[in-house]
């Protein structure tokens, strides 16, 4: 699958595929664990769900990160997500936190890298 970058501003980066703008994920930096790459936003239009797309975008967000030598990625998932959390917890991220935030509960999840 080929995917388009347009980098959005100073350290963040819009991943899209070629054919659907719809499908994206927004990758950029965090203040709070310098080094690393957020992962801000992770969309796949409600007609291509269930067919791995999530997945996919978010290993390019990984596969930018390490390009980038990034020491790993973060991201945030609501609790009541389980879809989303499944798909980064495939990707082998693991939740380091929880946190509320406008009446909504969410997991901090974390991708160290090793290498």
């Amino acid at each position: 699958m080929n995917y388009r970058l347009q980098e959005l501003g100073q350290n963040t980066t819009y991943i899209s595929e070629d054919r659907n703008k719809k499908n994206h994920v927004v990758l950029g930096g965090i203040n709070e664990y310098p080094g690393f790459g957020m992962v801000y936003d992770l969309f796949v239009d409600s007609g291509d769900r269930g067919r791995g797309k999530g997945l996919l975008l978010a290993r390019e967000a990984i596969n930018l990160a390490r390009e980038k030598n990034l020491k790993g990625v973060i991201t945030e998932v609501k609790v009541d997500n389980a879809i989303a959390l499944k798909t980064f917890e495939k990707l082998g991220f693991n939740i380091i936190g929880t946190f509320s935030q406008g009446g909504q509960e969410y997991y901090r999840l974390s991708l160290p890298f090793s290498d």
